[in-house]
C-alpha cells in the first residue's frame, strides 16, 4: 500500500514536470514595505516567506495577529512543496471532501489531500474557513517534509501528541510557543513554515520482510542542505561575517542596489534591501543562482550573532581598559561584559579594514560621542567586535543654491553630491558623516543639536547646563558661569561658542539669613536664599560670602556650593559684571516708587512696573528696622500696596516690539505688604493634591472648607501647609501666587487664647496688644476636631485646663502697625466652635 502511494506521488510530480520547468519564483514586495512591519515579531521568517511568495500581505499590511485558516495553510503547504505552480492542474483530483467544491483554495486542498498532508475532519468535512491550530499546521508541515502520517501515528485519538513530539524534535516550534489546540496567527505560521522549509527533508527507507512478504519503512532526516528551501525553490545558504563591498561600487544609485561581501573568502551579494546595519555581524544569506548566472538574494539575517550592548565609545572605561581586557572583560557604562580573548576588534562603520589598534580612533577624545555596537558573533555571550560610527562636527560657513561650505576640514560640497537636510543655512552647526561610513556611500549632513545656556556646575569633564549634564569632547573647555551655544551629539559637547551673558530673573536671589558657623566643611558657611520663584533654601556658600546678608545677589552653583555675588547695576552687555537688564539701580534709596502713580523712578526717568514683575520684599516690623519676613510679590500685587519704604534695587527691560521699558524686578522694603483687600484666608480641610500644570510643572491643589479648590502657581512653596492649616493667600489670574500659614490646628502652632472680647475689641494671652475687629476682618469658624469649616458660630473666651493654663481657642492675623486709637486691626480671626483649637484635654 505504501508503494502504491509512492507511485501516485511520483505520477503527480511527473504530470507537473512541464509546469515546473516553466516556473519562475514570484518576487513579492520586500516585507519591510508592509505598513505594520514594526508589529511583526518573527521578522526574518516573514521576510523570507514574503520574498519566496509563500505568504502575501493584506491591504498594504501583513496583519501579524490575524489567524490563518485551514485553506490558507493548504495553499502555503502546496507552495513550499511544489513552488508557485498554477493550482488548476489539481482541480480534477478526486477526494471524498464535500465542502471544498468551488472554494478559492479547492486546488490546493486537493493536492494536500492527495499527498496525505491533510485528511479532513471526518464525514467528508474539511472546514476550509476554520482557523488552523498549531497541531493541525504541524501535521501538515511534518507530512510535507516527508513523514508518513499513518506510520507516525498522526491519525487516531493520540494524533496531536505524536505530531507535537515530532514537531518539537524537528524544530518546527523554534521561536513559536502555542498550545496544540490554539489557532495560529499569521506571524506564528510564518515562523513555523520557515522552520519547516529550513529543516532537512525526511527520507523513507523500505525494509522487505521475506518471512511475511511485507514492506515496512523507516524515516530518516536528511542533511540540512537537502531541505525544501533547496528542493522547491533552489535557495542556497551562505554564512559568514558581512562586510560592505566598496569594489567596484558599494551602492549603485541608478539601480538602487547595495553590494555586500560575506565570509573570509568573500562572496558578493547584490540586493535592493539595505542590510548595512548588519555590518561585521555573522550572517546567513539566502540566495538563488539563476540560469543566466545572476544571483537573487532572498534575505540576509544574523546567524548566531547578536548586539550585546549599544552605547557611545565614551561609555567604555578607557582608564582601566588595559587591565580589564587582560581579564577578558570590558566595562561599558559601569557594566562588565566578557570578551573573546584579550582583545576586541574595532571597525568604523562600513570600513574596508579594522583599526590598527583600539587606540587608533576608539580611545580618542574626538571619538567619545561616536555611537557604537558591541557584537557577539559566536553566540557565546562574549564581545568579538565593536563597530562605531565616526562623524565630524562643523559649522556651515556658506550655503548657496548649488553648494555648501563647512569648516573643520569638510570644505565645499556640491548639493547634488551629498545628502543634506532641507533649509541648511550659514552658521548652522552640523554633523557630517563621511561617504565611506554610510550605506549609500554619500557624504551625509544632518543638523546638530544646539544647547544654549550657562554652565552652572562642572565635574571633571562633565558640565551642567539648564539642569542637564553633558560631557566635553574633542578637547573643548568651558568657563563656569559663562553662557555658550554648544553643538551636542549623543550627550557630548563638540563645539562651544561663548554668548553674551543674558542674566535671567532666575539667576537672582535675596540672602535672608547668613550663618557664621561652618557646615560640613570648614571652607563653607550657610546662607538662606529667597529665589525669584518664591522658594526658599538654606545652602552652603563659600566662607567669604557669609558677610552678604539682606542683599540682592546673583549666584553660581558648583558641587552644591553656592558662589554669591552682590547684584550690580552694570547695563553694558560687554562687561563681565553685566546685570542682564537695560536700566538698573541697586543703591538703596536711589530709585523710588510712587504708590499713587505706580511708577518707578530710575536715574531720573520713570518706568511702569510689569504685572508679572518679580518683587523681592523685605517686610519690617513696627520699629521700621527689624526684619519680620521676606517674601515675593508680583508687580500686580505691588500696585495694590499702600506703602513702600525704600527701593533697594530696581531693574527694567526694554520691550523690543514696543520700545518701552518697564520694571521687571525690584527689591523693596516696607512695613507691611498690606494689600489686605487682596489677601484671602481659608481653612484647609483635605490633603494637598499634586498635579501638573499646562507646562507639565508640578503644582498643588488646596481644598478649603468652603468648597473652594485653589491651584498654586509653579514655584509657590507649600512647605508646612497641610490638612488643618489656616492659610492666607493671594490669587493672580487663577493661580495662588502668595501663600502662608497663619496657624496649624494639627501641629499646634499659631494659636491664641481669647481673654477678652466685647464685640469689637479683643485681647489674647500671648501679648499685651488690643486687637480690633473691623468690617474688613475675615472671621472663620472651624471645628478643628473634625477638620471642617462651620457656618456660623460665636466668639467665646478661652477656658483653662486643670493646670490653670489657657486652652487656645483661636488664631489671628493682624496689621503690623497700630491705628490712631492704638489698636491693631485684625485681618483674620479664626474661632474654634468647640472652644478648643488644639483639642487639648480639659478636666
Amino acid at each position: 500500500k505504501s508503494m502504491k502511494n509512492l507511485k501516485k506521488v511520483l505520477s503527480l510530480v511527473l504530470a507537473l514536470a512541464m509546469a515546473l520547468s516553466l516556473m519562475t519564483v514570484a518576487f513579492a514586495k520586500d516585507a519591510s514595505d508592509y505598513n505594520d512591519y514594526d508589529e511583526v515579531t518573527n521578522k526574518e521568517a516573514v521576510s523570507v516567506m514574503t520574498a519566496l511568495g509563500i505568504i502575501d500581505g493584506m491591504g498594504g499590511g501583513f496583519n501579524p495577529t490575524g489567524n490563518v485558516t485551514r485553506a490558507q495553510m493548504a495553499k502555503m503547504i502546496t507552495i513550499i512543496s511544489l513552488g508557485n505552480v498554477d493550482p488548476t492542474a489539481f482541480l480534477g483530483t478526486q477526494t471524498d471532501l464535500k465542502d471544498i467544491n468551488g472554494h478559492w483554495a479547492e486546488a490546493y486542498i486537493k493536492y494536500c489531500y492527495s499527498q496525505g498532508i491533510i485528511s479532513g475532519k471526518g464525514n467528508g468535512i474539511f472546514d476550509p474557513n476554520a482557523n488552523v491550530t498549531s497541531a493541525e499546521a504541524s501535521k501538515m508541515l511534518l507530512t510535507a517534509i516527508g513523514y508518513n502520517a499513518k506510520v507516525q501515528g498522526y491519525t487516531g485519538p493520540q494524533w496531536a501528541i505524536n505530531v507535537t513530539r515530532d514537531a518539537q524534535k524537528d524544530g518546527l516550534y523554534t521561536g513559536v510557543s502555542v498550545p496544540a489546540n490554539q489557532a495560529l496567527t499569521r506571524d506564528e505560521a510564518a515562523q513555523m513554515i520557515y522552520n519547516a522549509i529550513d529543516t532537512g527533508v525526511i527520507k523513507a527507507t523500505p525494509h522487505w520482510d521475506s518471512a511475511t512478504g511485507t514492506t515496512s519503512y523507516s524515516y530518516e532526516k536528511q542533511a540540512d542542505s537537502n531541505d525544501l528551501l533547496w528542493n522547491t525553490f533552489e535557495v542556497k545558504t551562505d554564512e559568514g561575517v558581512l562586510n560592505y563591498d566598496h569594489t567596484p561600487v558599494a551602492y549603485n544609485k541608478d539601480k538602487g542596489e547595495y553590494t555586500y561581501e560575506v565570509g573570509a573568502t568573500p562572496n558578493s551579494y547584490t540586493t535592493t534591501t539595505d542590510y548595512t546595519d548588519l555590518y561585521q555581524m555573522n550572517v546567513k544569506v539566502l540566495y538563488k543562482t539563476n540560469k543566466d548566472g545572476t544571483t537573487t538574494v532572498y534575505g540576509i539575517y544574523p546567524e548566531k550573532s547578536t548586539v550585546i550592548a549599544e552605547a557611545t565609545l565614551g561609555a567604555i572605561d578607557w582608564t582601566n581598559y588595559t587591565s580589564d581586557i587582560a581579564k577578558n572583560v570590558v566595562d561599558i557604562n559601569g557594566k562588565e561584559y566578557k570578551t573573546t580573548g584579550t582583545s576586541i576588534t574595532y571597525y568604523a562603520a562600513n570600513a574596508d579594514a579594522a583599526d590598527a589598534t583600539y587606540s587608533t580612533v576608539a580611545n580618542t577624545d574626538a571619538a567619545k560621542g561616536y555611537s557604537m555596537k558591541a557584537i557577539d558573533n559566536t553566540n557565546d555571550g562574549k564581545i568579538d567586535v565593536i563597530v562605531y560610527l565616526p562623524f565630524t562636527v562643523a559649522e556651515v560657513t556658506y550655503s548657496g543654491t548649488t553648494s555648501v561650505t563647512m569648516d573643520n576640514g569638510v570644505g565645499n560640497k556640491k548639493l547634488e553630491d551629498i545628502s543634506v537636510y532641507q533649509g541648511v543655512a550659514k552658521d548652522d552647526q552640523v554633523v557630517v558623516i563621511a561617504a565611506a561610513n554610510t550605506a549609500k556611500n554619500v557624504l551625509t549632513v544632518t543638523k546638530a543639536e544646539v544647547v544654549s545656556g550657562k554652565v552652572t556646575a562642572t565635574k571633571g569633564s562633565e558640565i551642567c547646563v539648564n539642569n542637564n549634564w553633558y560631557t566635553l569632547a574633542n578637547g573643548k573647555t568651558v568657563t563656569l558661569g559663562t553662557e555658550y551655544d554648544m553643538a551636542v551629539v549623543n550627550g557630548y559637547v563638540y563645539d562651544v561658542d561663548a554668548t553674551t551673558s543674558e542674566v535671567k530673573l532666575s539667576d537672582y536671589a535675596v540672602v535672608t539669613k547668613a550663618q557664621n558657623g561652618a557646615s560640613w566643611d570648614a571652607s563653607y558657611s550657610k546662607s538662606t536664599l529667597l529665589f525669584a520663584d518664591g522658594t526658599t533654601k538654606t545652602v552652603d556658600v563659600k566662607d567669604e560670602d557669609k558677610a552678604i546678608v539682606n542683599a540682592l545677589v546673583t549666584y553660581e552653583v558648583s558641587d552644591d556650593v553656592y558662589d554669591l555675588t552682590a547684584a550690580t547695576k552694570d547695563t553694558n552687555k560687554e562687561n563681565a559684571t553685566y546685570c542682564g537688564f537695560d536700566v538698573a539701580e541697586n543703591a538703596a534709596g536711589s530709585a523710588t516708587y510712587d504708590v499713587t502713580k505706580d511708577l518707578f523712578t530710575i536715574g531720573g526717568n520713570t518706568y511702569t512696573v510689569a504685572d508679572d514683575a518679580v518683587i523681592f520684599v523685605k517686610v519690617l516690623k513696627a520699629d521700621n528696622t527689624t526684619v519680620d519676613k521676606y517674601e515675593i510679590v508680583t508687580g500686580a500685587d505691588l500696585k495694590k500696596m499702600g506703602t513702600v519704604k525704600t527701593v533697594l534695587a530696581a531693574y527694567g527691560t526694554k520691550n523690543a516690539s514696543t520700545g518701552f521699558t518697564s520694571v521687571a524686578m525690584a527689591f523693596i522694603s516696607t512695613q507691611s505688604t498690606s494689600a489686605d483687600n487682596d489677601t484671602a484666608y481659608g481653612y484647609v480641610t483635605a490633603d494637598l493634591v499634586k498635579v501638573l500644570d499646562k507646562d507639565n510643572h508640578e503644582v498643588y491643589q488646596i481644598t478649603l472648607g468652603n468648597g473652594t479648590v485653589l491651584t498654586t502657581k509653579y514655584g509657590v512653596s507649600v512647605s508646612g501647609i497641610q490638612k488643618g492649616s489656616v492659610i492666607s493667600y493671594k490669587v493672580t489670574g487663577n493661580e495662588v501666587t502668595t501663600l502662608a500659614e497663619v496657624a496649624d490646628t494639627t501641629a499646634k502652632s499659631g494659636g491664641v487664647a481669647i481673654t477678652g472680647y466685647d464685640g469689637k475689641l479683643l485681647t489674647v494671652d500671648s501679648d499685651a496688644k488690643t486687637y480690633e475687629v473691623t468690617d474688613d476682618t475675615v472671621i472663620l469658624y472651624v471645628d478643628s476636631s473634625a477638620v471642617t469649616s462651620v457656618e456660623g458660630g460665636a466668639v467665646a473666651l478661652a477656658l483653662k485646663d486643670s493646670s490653670d493654663a489657657y486652652v487656645m481657642n483661636a488664631a489671628i492675623s493682624a496689621k503690623v502697625s497700630a491705628n490712631s486709637d492704638g489698636n491693631y486691626e485684625l485681618n483674620l480671626l479664626v474661632v474654634d466652635v468647640n472652644n478648643n483649637l488644639y483639642n487639648a484635654t480639659i478636666s
